[in-house]
């Protein structure tokens, strides 16, 4: 297992207007806080395969030319805005027994009551061997309350 890496993200929210003098109750900038933590999980898959969060091992460039060129949905997606949403989102990668990464998947959550599984990608040369399928019960499992 490893340790959990904690992503901190500071949104702002400016001072109400027209509800007069809110001076004792917000300050010129309210900062909330949202954390992320990577959930620390490996699981080993059949045939060798593995599925992790670690925060180190997403080959992003990686990442976003599958996305970019093979994803109905993300097609011509631009780098930075693959490495943002990564940034943003509990990563789950699948490597294949030489460490090299062939899919990919991320979930996009407020930590408490929402999640939303985004960007499955599997490489072509690996699909139908149930890896798909496979990474989405590891991320249930992982995810559930």
């Amino acid at each position: 297992m490893y340790d959990p890496l904690l992503r901190q993200h500071v949104l702002s929210q400016e001072e109400p207007t027209g509800y007069g003098n809110h001076s004792d109750q917000w300050s010129d900038e309210t900062k909330l806080t949202v954390t992320t933590a990577d959930p620390g999980l490996q699981v080993e898959l059949h045939d060798g395969f593995v599925v992790d969060t670690d925060r180190s091992y997403p080959e992003l460039a990686t990442v976003h030319h599958w996305l970019s060129t093979d994803a109905f949905w993300a097609l011509d997606r631009s780098f930075a805005a693959v490495s943002q949403a990564a940034q943003a989102s509990i990563n789950f990668g699948v490597y294949n027994d030489q460490e090299t990464q062939i899919g990919y998947a991320r979930i996009f959550t407020d930590t408490v009551t929402f999640g939303w599984l985004c960007d499955v990608y599997i490489a072509r040369h690996v699909r139908g061997r149930g890896l798909g399928t496979a990474l989405s019960e590891v991320i249930v499992d992982a995810i559930r309350p």
